[in-house]
């Protein structure tokens, strides 16, 4: 350009930038007002992309929990630092207003040791006051972004009672004798699912159950499962045979009905190279048992489920996502809906490993 215009420009310029120089520089948004743009182009996004709107929200609201989790404020310092950075500014304005510099040391060491009489242990946070400050969080960026006050007020209360809900205290895992019972329930659906007589089935169901009480009572650990499937399909068999089923069908389907009941009672009577095993704690919806949830468990999952690779499905209970004691598709699906949509946790063991606290026929083997 010509010599002449581009000064003239560059004049202009300036002058422009100086009258600015007076203002104030706009204030820069905060941690949850950043977090609501988010959380608003997320809506956005999903909702041009196609979807739901009801579940797109449900997504961004869950990364706007996410997110505002992470606003955290810096902590204050504690009450010795307090005290000690008061115990600075009394020596140096007392050596300021002309005493010696032990006088003035003195008076410090005193004030100091007089603050730290007085400083008293605060207690962290309960999770209750946690949930308070994430839900106050919420409805601050949400009126800060413009939103009404009564929905603004409604979404903070939906995140705080989600929140609470995480802070009850996990249920107390069932006991051996609930967990008989659990067992023998199943084990008496198996053996009429199969076709055995209601009255046979229920006494050999009621023969389990008390040997199995008793193991609990005296805390015994036998070295071999007590061979109660064997006997169930082997009367199966002879019953279906004497009543004139085929001999070669009648043993296929005691052979079943010997598998199912194995089944339904690995968790009390595992049997390892010989010795019973107690069950690995786990995480829900960790298949291969490396503390987190991701993609990798759900094709593990898949791949138990229609390749017939068992071994993907040793920890049973890490393969029942929903916890309905039960491995099938439903579990593949919840495991996706938590990491893709924002549906929350999954059922309890949840943060860390532990043991199902329902009781039911799966477990999560060595």
């Amino acid at each position: 350009g010509d010599a002449e215009e581009c000064a003239a420009k560059g004049d202009a310029l300036r002058e422009k930038c100086l009258a600015r120089c007076g203002e104030e520089p706009p204030e820069p948004p905060t941690c949850e007002a950043r977090c609501q743009m988010m959380r608003d182009r997320i809506m956005e996004a999903c909702v041009k992309a196609g979807g739901d709107p009801e579940e797109c929200a449900q997504k961004a609201d869950a990364f706007l929990e996410r997110c505002l989790g992470k606003c955290e404020a810096p902590e204050p310092p504690a009450c010795e630092d307090r005290c000690a950075i008061a115990a600075e500014r009394a020596f140096a304005e007392c050596v300021a207003e002309g005493g010696s510099v032990d006088e003035c040391k003195a008076r410090a060491e005193e004030l100091l040791s007089a603050c730290l009489e007085k400083c008293e242990a605060v207690p962290p946070p309960t999770c209750d006051e946690k949930c308070q400050e994430v839900a106050q969080r919420v409805l601050d960026a949400c009126l800060e972004a413009g939103g009404d006050d009564t929905q603004c007020k409604e979404k903070a209360n939906m995140v705080l009672e989600k929140c609470m809900r995480h802070c009850e205290e996990p249920p107390e895992p069932p006991t051996c004798g609930e967990r008989c019972e659990a067992a023998a329930e199943k084990l008496l659906a198996a053996c009429l699912e199969a076709g055995g007589d209601e009255t046979e089935c229920q006494a050999k169901v009621d023969e389990f159950l008390s040997r199995c009480q008793e193991r609990c009572d005296t805390g015994e650990d036998p070295d071999e499962c007590p061979p109660f499937c064997d006997r169930l399909a082997e009367k199966f068999k002879e019953k279906c045979v004497a009543e004139g089923g085929d001999a070669e069908e009648c043993a296929k389907a005691a052979e079943r009905l010997e598998n199912a009941c194995k089944h339904k009672l690995a968790w009390i009577c595992h049997v390892r190279e010989g010795r019973r095993r107690a069950p690995l704690p786990f995480r829900r919806g960790d298949l291969n048992l490396d503390d987190r949830v991701d993609l990798g468990d759900c094709v593990n999952l898949l791949m138990g489920l229609f390749r017939g690779r068992h071994e993907a499905l040793r920890c049973e209970d890490a393969a029942d996502a929903n916890d309905d004691g039960v491995i099938d598709l439903s579990d593949a699906i919840s495991v996706l809906r938590h990491l893709f949509l924002g549906t929350g946790p999954l059922p309890a063991p949840g943060g860390r490993r532990g043991q199902d606290p329902t009781a039911d026929s799966l477990m999560c083997e060595p």
